[in-house]
């Protein structure tokens, strides 16, 4: 995953797959304005999908004046937004918990909102404008076919409603597995291992052609669109003003703004690693001669174990009314599809995908999809590309450290419900007005700040090196340990880890293994046991040299929710304080500080310690600048294998545990004490190894 990551991000790629929605292209999709490349600009925007054209817009409506140049590297709205599905749906029940988690309730809540508000924002627009986009407000419905899934959306269902009682953002209809059978056609035949099913408000748009109408109304308000003309550099004189390199000239900008979501790290270097492209698949399929007649009533998505799909029906007066747009089907590639992550590559198809997409409709419409349409089921498939930050959240605002360079992008393919807000808010910020009222509807979670940036790079290195899962974090700070477990994590051996810890003992030859302290590890993790529901911070042996309050305050601040965050993503969450583990397996990862420069006489950075306790250690002087920057070099090893060394050796520990064996479920019950107890979290998971 990692050397996908470092993949350098490239510029779009020439003749991709032919998207549904752009065949054939607007008559503007190649249009210059000027016949030459305007020489400067109050502001130059890089990038025509829906991003750019709301920015576009956004400020030509406070500043008809305004003297604005479009750069598209390809035809005009041919990325992202001209090859999505169509789906304006937010599902944001589905991260509600983990917003929360992350950020508080009231941020969460206010994350929904603005979902929401996109949605309904859109659609009033397309039809105060007569924009002719096949706009369709309409309902929704995730069929769920994971038992455990089910039981969370529920419970996720009930904290929104708790946080936001009587607020849209949280209305919601639950439906048994015969109320799905019965009005939404699914589970009679093929997949029919429904658990339930989740309606909500949503719709359906031709995204390229709402982002055309949305251009052309610019271009009348003076826009100078530039397609076919990708930017190759951007660069700052000394006078503050920026300058696009481009293959037909340059030009420069007071004001750049970045609307290159998957592609921003090819212009943007700090991006790289922290907004990766993602290539998704899509087709479009002629329904089945059993499907009701006047096409499927709601847009859908089918939730299972290991990923989704989403569905949306052509509605009626559309061309081709009632064909059905159907994306996703990632967990189909090879090796979990991390060939598709990476890649700015859509000019090609995954052909595991690919298949996988165009058996799906019979498999979950079952008896009601009947004989395939005499044309053939397959009407058009295509790829784009998204762009995904590990914490997975938009990156909105001024870069940090680059004055005037403005970005809007990182929507984690689901733009189409929260690009048009963005966009709203990141103009006000353009024009200095980023007030109150602009912080009471917009989340600081979607701000970018440097500090979000380095914890980006801490995310995006865990993620890069996942193994399936998570259960607990031995985190090493320049070959000191420190155990992180995270909310409802199972606790598996700190020895284990410990006595792997060759880089703890290279920098730190006087810490001794676990063999020579097996008492004091095996109490350390009766302690870990016992607080294994509540987010911690355990300090392991030798304290004394371990950590100070900077330095802490950086592991509780920058780490913890870093952890926390990528568990919640990767399947093991939190719900009202109890375990789910969800094919959580043990991962020992070690964060550490091995590249750091020397630090001087360690005497001159530790104080003594204090009378109040462990971690209350301070420093005479701040902690080296890299300390707090550094983007971590991680090493990951999975525990579920015995990773205790063959010396050919049993320690007092390892008869008393009667052996570890590196996985809880493997033997023992879990928590590798021979305590005769069932661990809290092992109820019915096996440790999370099921």
């Amino acid at each position: 995953m990692e050397k996908r990551a470092a993949i350098p991000v490239s510029l779009p790629r020439d003749n991709p797959t032919q998207s549904y929605w752009q065949d054939p292209p607007d008559e503007i999709a190649n249009l210059r304005s000027t016949e030459s490349l305007p020489e400067k600009a109050d502001v130059v925007i890089i990038g025509s999908g829906i991003t750019g054209a709301a920015m576009a817009w956004n400020l030509l409506q406070s500043d008809p004046q305004r003297d604005i140049v479009m750069l598209e590297a390809r035809q005009a709205c041919s990325g992202a937004t001209g090859r999505n599905g169509g789906h304006t749906k937010a599902a944001s029940y589905r991260s509600f918990m983990h917003n929360a988690q992350e950020h508080g309730a009231e941020m969460a809540s206010k994350i929904a909102r603005l979902e929401l508000a996109n949605i309904r924002s859109m659609h009033a627009f397309a039809r105060e404008h007569a924009i002719r986009c096949d706009s369709h407000p309409c309902g929704t419905v995730d069929v769920i076919y994971d038992a455990a899934q089910w039981e969370l959306d529920l419970l996720a269902v009930k904290a929104m409603s708790d946080a936001m009682p009587g607020d849209d953002a949280s209305l919601y209809t639950t439906h048994t597995p015969e109320e799905v059978r019965q009005k939404f056609y699914c589970g009679k035949g093929g997949e029919e291992g429904i658990s339930g099913g989740i309606s909500y408000e949503a719709g359906s748009i031709s995204a390229y052609r709402f982002v055309v109408g949305l251009l052309k109304m610019c271009l009348e308000r003076g826009l100078n669109l530039q397609t076919n003309t990708p930017a190759l550099e951007l660069k700052r004189s000394d006078t503050g003003i920026w300058k696009v390199e481009t293959e037909r000239g340059s030009i420069v900008a007071n004001k750049l703004v970045l609307a290159t979501n998957g592609y921003t790290a090819r212009l943007a270097k700090r991006f790289q690693g922290v907004i990766v492209p993602l290539r998704g698949h899509i087709t479009a399929q002629r329904p089945g001669h059993n499907m009701p007649r006047d096409g499927l009533p709601v847009s859908y998505s089918f939730v299972y174990k290991s990923g989704y799909e989403y569905l949306i029906p052509r509605p009626k007066g559309s061309r081709f009314e009632g064909d059905i747009i159907i994306g996703g089907g990632i967990v189909a590639a090879p090796d979990d599809g991390i060939e598709e992550y990476g890649t700015t590559d859509d000019t090609v198809l995954n052909e595991a995908i690919s298949r996988y997409l165009h058996q799906s409709l019979p498999r979950y419409f079952g008896d009601n999809w009947g004989e395939d349409d005499a044309e053939g089921r397959i009407r058009n498939e295509w790829t784009g590309i998204m762009g995904y930050s590990a914490d997975g959240y938009p990156f909105v605002g001024e870069m940090p450290g680059e004055t005037d360079m403005w970005v809007s992008c990182s929507f984690q393919g689901h733009g189409m419900v929260t690009c048009w807000m963005c966009a709203k808010a990141l103009a006000a910020m353009m024009e200095e007005r980023d007030d109150e009222g602009l912080r009471g509807w917009f989340p600081d979670a979607f701000r970018i700040s440097e500090d979000r940036l380095v914890r980006e790079h801490v995310l995006a290195h865990l993620l890069s090196q996942e193994k399936r899962g998570i259960s607990e974090f031995l985190v090493f700070y320049h070959g000191f340990d420190y155990v992180y477990t995270p909310p409802q994590s199972n606790v598996m051996s700190a020895r284990n880890a410990l006595e792997q810890s060759s880089v703890m003992r290279e920098s730190n030859p006087s810490v001794k293994t676990s063999k020579e302290y097996p008492r004091r590890i095996k109490a350390k993790r009766s302690v870990l046991r016992r607080h294994k529901y509540a987010p911690s911070v355990r300090q392991g042996p030798h304290i004394r040299d371990v950590i100070g309050t900077q330095l802490q305050k950086h592991l509780n601040d920058v780490m913890s929710p870093a952890l926390d965050g990528y568990m919640q993503r990767r399947g093991v969450r939190t719900v009202y304080g109890a375990p789910d583990l969800v094919d959580a397996l043990r991962v020992n990862i070690r964060v550490c500080f091995d590249d750091l420069p020397d630090v001087t006489d360690r005497n001159t950075i530790f104080d003594s310690p204090k009378e109040d306790g462990p971690g209350s250690y301070p420093f005479r002087s701040p902690l080296p600048a890299e300390l707090n920057s550094r983007v971590f070099h991680i090493e990951m090893k999975s525990l579920c294998n015995d990773n205790d060394e063959d010396d050919g050796e049993e320690d007092e520990d390892d008869r008393r545990d009667g052996g570890d064996g590196g996985c809880d479920g493997a033997g023992g019950d879990g928590d590798g004490d021979d305590d005769g107890e069932e661990d809290d979290d092992d109820d019915g998971g096996g440790g999370g190894g099921a």
